[in-house]
């Protein structure tokens, strides 16, 4: 029966050796290429394909530039060895100079050599020839066509190259000598990514089969200890032991593969393989003997790959390390999902494929065969990240797309639409793998615990990037999560981040078991587990700087639980959620995204929610927050009273409950200059503080921070310094020394000591609410420069100007970066830099911000109806800097 990978070998190999022998040849000047084009290349292209090449030399002698031509199809073929670009350029150039575009649609050139150069680009000295169109080719170009060819014509061009080439010191049909019996054939270049893995297999399978050996020396293909691939079902472990025997056929006798998935099926294979053609033993009736006769000739030869695939259960895996002993003399190659191996067994953790190989591998595989678009780098690149590198979603994909001829977009379309259909399609005739995407899980699903299956269904609703290790840090019915998590590694539905930190879930195995759990109508179960271990979690105080790095990690996760939740219709915990994210971001300064979550949760309140309930009011503060933070301060004020309102109602007037709103009124009342009045509500809230310890604990030293700041505006200055240095020690007392609850009021009695003249009590307390902001907000948070901006006015009264203007100028920046260009937070930063500058002399410059702060001033005073005081120093300094701008130089 005729095989087609050993016919595609016998070609690549006398293709191969004509290559060599021809630029041999040629660097003695004794053969080129034309000379065969008489017969031997137009018959070899005839025949693949299905053209009427003739020596063009017969019709013209020395045709320039042109060897091979069909006229019927105004195909011209020139055929070199030359594998530099100049000989395209000379093609080129030879087209355009005798008017080829007459004759020729088309001219190719075939470089007899595994890659052809690359395509000159227009420059000044070259210009392309446009018609006809010239093309390159290369041997390897050339052997993928064959292998699409009907078996019976791959097997007539290899009969004509064992006639036309004979190899010397080969005999003929030598390359049929290796017995086989592998799954599928090599896809060649296709195979993208794995280089350093066949690097890794060859070397192992290079050393020596013990530490203690005589010599330390052995042939390649002598048994020693075996290797397991080891990946989630669909990474390509399969497709890459089999290719990695194509690749190193030459260094055995024989590439044995047997599917291992049951004991039963495993011991049905290996009896299978002692049969004439494979190990050259006569078949006998009984299995078990014939099962005895194939691992005694595996213990008495060597020389030999022998593939275990798919060892994806315990048992399969029991059943293989018990065959062991037999298998020492060759080389034992298993593939399997399970990471628990002996360390008898080499292991080898396969990664789902990069973005770039991904995109080259869906360009390549789909050339000529989809809808293209001048955008197709681009869009494979987005369509290999989404299926997440896993390469039986890209082949998939790419015979997907060859079948219905789409684009990339048109198959990323289908997949946001109807990923799970897409993702369950098998083009049984254009993949060699059995089973679709959504299927290749199912097995493997089985070997899971019931917890593992309960959490693995909780994490498919989280994002794709990774996920702390914090997370699992509790139990659940009285079993460990962290050691739950570690059964879905060993199985690879999770896989632990380098560091350990975390576990990450391919988003396909995500989108796959959710399509499984939402068939069943048990999303709801799975959200709920969910929520519950996120709920259970030391996530922390999201305004708190010390916890940011845990938001920071289980944001991405809680926006994506959030989006479930809402599909599920269990609105309260995703209004929670996502008001408690919000404020995360508020407090990282991330205004937009805040914005945006808050604007959804009010929506969702509105239309879910009762104003009784304690979560409207909640989420009420915190959008009313956030519109203050847009300068939209009387809409905030109408809000922040409603809110107490709601809170009085539900609590009465004498209630720690009401500590917050009070507190949020206050500040917002004091940053629309109504000063009196939100000391009046700063002091109710602090009345209330202590009415609950819990309260006490997270609002006290805020109370008395904003009523220190507010009586300080108001100078009672005794007695803010008072409530700021309470502040700092009750902070102090429930955080520790230096903590980052203690920067806004650093930096209030730091302005305070400076308007004071204690310019040196200032200088230190400006200081440390830097280095603490900095630390634990980041340099350019507003907090920072809020602190630079006093800071620099101590500057200005050490005269060391230079110092000033530097220190407002990053809070300028900070400030436009966070807000906007003409957000009220702007109008001080302006003023005090222009101060500087006009103190300097810079009068362009000076004049330049204080026409922004002036403007500032004047749109959000009319607009809130109240002017503060800071407007008309503005005015005053605007008009002496024109004065200075337009009076003649000294």
């Amino acid at each position: 029966m005729l095989e087609r990978e050993p016919l595609i070998s016998s070609i690549a190999s006398r293709l191969s050796w004509l290559s060599g022998y021809l630029k041999l040849q040629a660097s003695q000047n004794l053969t080129s290429p034309a000379v065969l084009a008489e017969d031997f290349f137009s018959r070899l292209l005839n025949m693949v394909f299905d053209c009427d090449l003739v020596n063009a030399n017969t019709l013209k002698r020395n045709y320039p530039g042109i060897d091979l031509e069909d006229a019927a199809r105004r195909l011209a073929y020139q055929i070199t060895i030359d594998d530099s670009g100049k000989k395209i350029r000379e093609v080129h150039e030879m087209a355009v100079r005798t008017k080829m575009s007459e004759r020729y649609d088309q001219i190719v050139i075939f470089f007899l050599v595994n890659k052809s150069p690359t395509q000159p680009k227009a420059s000044a000295n070259f210009e392309p020839c446009r018609d006809p169109a010239i093309r390159t080719t290369d041997l390897s170009e050339f052997l993928s066509h064959v292998r699409t060819l009907e078996l019976d014509r791959i097997a007539a061009v290899e009969a004509f190259l064992q006639k036309e080439i004979r190899i010397p010191g080969r005999p003929a049909g030598t390359e049929r000598e290796l017995v086989y019996n592998l799954p599928f054939s090599s896809i060649g270049p296709l195979l993208k990514g794995r280089d350093e893995v066949f690097s890794t297999l060859r070397k192992h399978f290079d050393e020596p089969a013990t530490e203690n050996s005589s010599s330390g020396a052995r042939n390649h293909s002598e048994g020693g200890r075996p290797v397991v691939i080891h990946a989630l079902g669909g990474v390509g472990k399969t497709r890459l032991a089999v290719e990695y025997a194509w690749r190193h056929k030459n260094d055995y006798r024989a590439l044995f593969y047997v599917s291992a998935s049951e004991p039963v099926t495993l011991k049905a294979q290996i009896a299978a393989l002692a049969s004439p053609d494979l190990m050259g033993l006569q078949p006998v009736a009984d299995l078990e003997e014939q099962y005895s006769n194939a691992l005694q000739w595996f213990r008495d030869r060597s020389g030999w790959l022998l593939i275990l695939d798919n060892v994806d259960t315990r048992e399969s895996i029991s059943a293989i390390l018990r065959l062991m002993p037999n298998f020492v003399r060759g080389h034992v190659c298993i593939t399997s999902r399970s990471a628990e191996w002996p360390a008898s067994v080499f292991s080898i953790d396969l990664a789902f494929l990069e973005d770039d190989d991904g995109r080259d591998y869906l360009l390549e595989s789909t050339q000529g065969l989809r809808a293209s678009t001048g955008d197709d780098g681009n869009l494979s690149g987005r369509l290999s990240a989404r299926l997440g590198g896993l390469p039986l979603a890209l082949e998939h994909a790419a015979a997907y797309i060859k079948k219905l001829r789409l684009g990339f977009a048109g198959y990323l379309s289908k997949l946001d639409t109807a990923a799970a259909a897409v993702l369950d399609w098998r083009g049984a005739s254009m993949v060699e793998y059995p089973v679709s995407v959504a299927q290749t899980w199912l097995v493997t699903f089985g070997e899971l615990s019931k917890s593992e299956r309960l959490l693995l269904g909780m994490l498919s609703f989280v994002d794709s990037g990774a996920i702390p290790r914090w997370l699992f840090s509790g139990s659940q019915a009285g079993e460990s999560i962290e050691e739950v998590l570690g059964g879905l590694a060993v199985w690879h539905f999770a896989t632990w981040t380098g560091d350990g930190t975390g576990c990450t879930i391919h988003p396909l195995v995500s989108e796959v078991t959710r399509h499984q759990i939402s068939s069943s109508q048990n999303q709801a179960l799975f959200l709920e587990g969910l929520k519950r271990l996120v709920d259970s979690a030391e996530i922390g105080n999201p305004q708190d700087p010390t916890r940011w790095d845990r938001w920071d990690a289980i944001l991405p996760h809680v926006i994506r639980m959030v989006e479930h939740l809402e599909v599920e219709q269990m609105w309260r915990p995703a209004i929670v959620w996502k008001n408690r994210a919000a404020v995360f971001e508020q407090s990282r300064a991330h205004y937009e995204s805040s914005a945006r979550m808050l604007d959804q949760a009010w929506d969702l309140v509105q239309l879910r929610l009762r104003e009784e309930d304690d979560l409207y009011t909640t989420v009420l503060n915190n959008w009313a927050g956030d519109l203050r933070l847009r300068g939209q301060f009387d809409e905030a004020e109408t809000l922040y009273r409603r809110a107490l309102k709601l809170a009085e109602m539900q609590y009465g007037r004498r209630h720690d409950q009401l500590v917050v709103p009070l507190n949020n009124l206050g500040e917002l009342l004091r940053a629309n200059h109504k000063i009196a009045e939100a000391r009046d509500v700063f002091r109710r809230a602090l009345d209330l503080v202590t009415l609950s310890e819990e309260t006490r604990k997270s609002m006290l030293s805020i109370c008395l921070s904003s009523l220190g700041e507010t009586l300080f505006v108001l100078g009672e200055t005794e007695e803010a310094e008072s409530m700021l240095r309470k502040s700092l020690e009750a902070d102090e007392k429930e955080h520790g020394k230096s903590n980052p609850w203690q920067t806004v009021c650093l930096n209030n009695l730091g302005e305070l000591l400076r308007q004071s003249g204690r310019l040196i009590e200032a200088e230190d307390a400006f200081r440390l609410a830097f280095d603490l902001d900095t630390e634990y907000r980041g340099k350019s948070h507003p907090h920072v420069a809020r602190v630079l901006n006093n800071w620099a006015l101590l500057k200005v009264a050490h005269g060391q100007l230079e110092d000033a203007e530097s220190k407002l100028r990053q809070a300028v920046q900070i400030d436009q970066d966070a807000f906007g260009a003409n957000h009220p937070t702007l109008a001080p930063d302006f003023l005090n830099l222009s101060e500087i500058l006009f103190r300097q002399k810079k009068y362009a410059e000076a004049l330049f911000f204080i026409e922004r702060a002036v403007s500032i001033y004047n749109v959000h005073g009319v607009e809130g109806g109240h002017v503060p005081p800071e407007a008309s120093v503005a005015a005053d300094l605007m008009q002496r800097i024109r004065e200075r701008v337009d009076s003649p130089p000294d």
